[in-house]
């Protein structure tokens, strides 16, 4: 039957490990004159632990998948956007490549002290988040390949090598568990259209701010709507069960052409596993 949700295989063995105690006893015994003989004794004693375990995986999983990006953050406009992408999983190792396209949402221009600076230097993301009077949203398409880790997986596999590991299926070390906790770091292109502001009259107090103060500079750090295509990354947590991935990320785009559309997202993403397919079909003809 072809497994919809690559759910896997369940697998069962046992972790042997090992533990060493050491015990040291002394004895004293009058042997006269008044001496006194002391014996030491040490002891060490070697214990083998059998620990059960059950493991589920799934083989090597790639395929074409579906997804949906989200945002809703009260300081900026919202984030709605359906991709399609490629996943690949194999042993502790991913690969995700992907393309959204719909609206992204961009925060207000941050304090006066950055107006000044066409390229401000800040330690955070560059949002003002105590207020939504210049939020904004425009369309938009984001490229991205992505890499992860498992390291739910990475500690699994750390603790077991305190001890030997039996296997009791074939091929089990080679596949990866259908539960995963990835962590992942991607890079990407932006193709990014003119945001307009979510709030009416938001569009004159801007234009009327940089004409009341010459002095500022008109960019993207400042004003939404200067924002250009740029390059972007991404980095958080992925929680997996077999082909369905719920991500938890962060955008962050070129602080010179972009900077108002970072900000955190979740997406919820399908894999279609076509090596399920390939081994059902297979089943079926044989």
């Amino acid at each position: 039957m072809f497994d919809a949700l690559g759910l896997g295989t369940s697998y069962e063995g046992t972790y042997l490990s090992t533990s060493t105690r050491t015990k040291t006893s002394v004895s004293d015994r009058s042997i006269g004159g008044g001496y006194i003989q002391r014996t030491t004794t040490t002891y060490t004693q070697t214990v083998t632990h059998v620990t059960p375990y059950t493991r589920v995986t799934h083989d090597v999983l790639y395929g074409p998948s579906l997804r949906y990006s989200f945002a809703s953050q009260g300081y900026k406009g919202a984030t709605r956007m359906p991709g399609i992408g490629a996943t690949l999983r194999f042993g502790l190792m991913g690969l995700d490549v992907c393309a959204d396209f719909g609206q992204l949402g961009y925060g207000s221009n941050p304090n006066k002290s950055y107006l000044h600076d066409p390229f401000p230097t800040v330690n955070e993301d560059g949002v003002d988040k105590t207020t939504n009077r210049y939020a904004a949203e425009g369309q938009a398409s984001l490229f991205e390949a992505k890499m992860n880790v498992n390291l739910s997986g990475l500690i699994i596999k750390l603790i077991a090598k305190q001890g030997t590991q039996i296997e009791a299926g074939s091929g089990d070390e080679k596949n990866p568990s259908a539960f995963r906790i990835n962590g992942f770091l991607g890079y990407g292109y932006a193709v990014l259209g003119k945001p307009t502001y979510i709030r009416q009259g938001a569009v004159n107090e801007v234009d009327a701010q940089f004409i009341a103060e010459p002095d500022l500079w008109v960019s993207s750090t400042n004003d939404a709507r200067m924002s250009e295509s740029c390059s972007f990354a991404s980095f958080g947590l992925q929680f997996e069960m077999g082909a369905i991935s719920l991500e938890f990320g962060q955008y962050r785009f070129n602080k010179y052409k972009a900077q108002l559309g970072n900000g955190n997202y979740a997406s919820i993403q399908y894999t279609l596993p076509i090596n399920k397919i390939i081994t059902a079909y297979k089943k079926i003809k044989g």
